[in-house]
């Protein structure tokens, strides 16, 4: 029985690579160099670094933009403002964990986004889905969604 299967599907993983019967133009070797060829020389193509050495002169070419940096650990350092709604405490909490995840604080934006997400599901104010949808990667997102317990 389970060759029987195993034939009748590779008999349809065959059909499907057909492509509905229509044949690919044959290539013989010198078409293909020919082909190539004509490639070279292209203004849009740029090949890929081929070394480490290449890797780093293009990193080295970045240069961060240190006022941007300053203003994001700024605001990652800030305190949480006295005398505010639940909401604007959310949206203040939100606005801090972007700005410790600008300044590579993982541990601040997890900690931060969990509680502008509390914060704005106990007032129901819209943080919680905002802070959820524009975390910097998914396995931030599912961390806030689905803290450890």
């Amino acid at each position: 029985m389970r060759a029987l299967l195993f034939a009748a599907v590779s008999v349809v993983a065959l059909l499907g690579c057909n492509e509905g019967g229509q044949q690919r133009p044959v290539v013989s070797v010198d078409q293909a160099r020919q082909v190539a060829a004509s490639f070279q020389g292209q203004a849009s193509f740029t090949p890929p670094p081929r070394s480490i050495a290449d890797i780093a002169a293009v990193l080295d070419q970045y240069k961060p933009d240190q006022a941007k940096i300053e203003a994001s650990r700024k605001r990652a350092d800030a305190e949480p403002p006295g005398g505010v709604s639940p909401a604007q405490l959310a949206d203040f909490y939100y606005g801090r964990a972007q700005a410790a995840a600008d300044v590579g604080r993982r541990g601040q934006q997890l900690s931060d986004a969990r509680q502008a997400v509390k914060l704005g599901e106990e007032s129901g104010h819209n943080t919680s889905t905002a802070c959820r949808a524009s975390c910097k990667t998914p396995r931030v997102t599912l961390a806030i969604i689905a803290p450890p317990r």
